[in-house]
């Protein structure tokens, strides 16, 4: 991606931050846009404030552009613990579904909004408006709408479409159910068992 950014923001721009974490290493490179690799799961993930937005914001143009300059000089690794772990997944934040609680019901949209690819997540939830003649309003649905932070597009929550335009426009819905952590994710480590009974008032462990 070819992207414009001032002489002097480049000049002024300084390698990213690095700090350590249980898991994998953080990078600063401005308060606007940070980035985390998982040693884990071998993903670096990459996050930027929703305001102000990138098409307006050189200083965070600059910002994106040296996450890429940084990629380009890694060679598909990071050094983490002093051991080079290999980059499998670069995750952009604003591609991560958004999740939302209606009363108990979640329901998960796209988090871009395909308008300019603002954060729905960082939006505002907002009930809907309908009017059948000027002067009369009804508002109804509180906390069911969503409106972008960068252009107010609002999108209804429960199916993902657009309100202006519902038959053209919408944002991606995914499957959303509550499970259990222990259904969803089991650990590795099983401890050694052995059968137990009791025979007159002993515990017998048969090892």
């Amino acid at each position: 991606m070819d992207m414009h950014v001032p002489s002097a923001v480049l000049e002024a721009r300084q390698l990213p931050a690095t700090q350590p974490l249980s898991n994998g290493v953080d990078f600063s490179f401005s308060p606007q846009l940070r980035a985390n690799f998982d040693k884990d799961t071998h993903a670096l993930w990459m996050r930027w404030a929703p305001e102000p937005r990138p098409c307006f914001n050189p200083a965070l143009l600059a910002d994106i552009r040296a996450f890429q300059e940084y990629l380009a000089g890694s060679g598909g690794t990071i050094d983490c613990y002093g051991e080079e772990h290999p980059i499998e997944y670069v995750v952009l934040a604003s591609s991560l579904p958004g999740v939302f609680n209606l009363g108990g019901d979640f329901f998960a949209l796209n988090n871009r909004c395909p308008h300019r690819g603002g954060s729905l997540a960082h939006g505002i939830q907002t009930g809907l408006v309908e009017s059948k003649e000027p002067g009369d309003y009804r508002y109804s649905r509180l906390g069911e709408m969503v409106k972008c932070p960068w252009h107010g597009w609002e999108f209804d929550i429960r199916t993902g479409k657009s309100w202006c335009d519902p038959s053209r426009i919408r944002v991606r819905q995914y499957p959303v159910a509550v499970k259990p952590g222990t259904e969803l994710v089991e650990g590795p480590y099983k401890a050694e068992s052995f059968p137990v009974r009791v025979e007159n008032n002993y515990v017998v462990v048969e090892a």
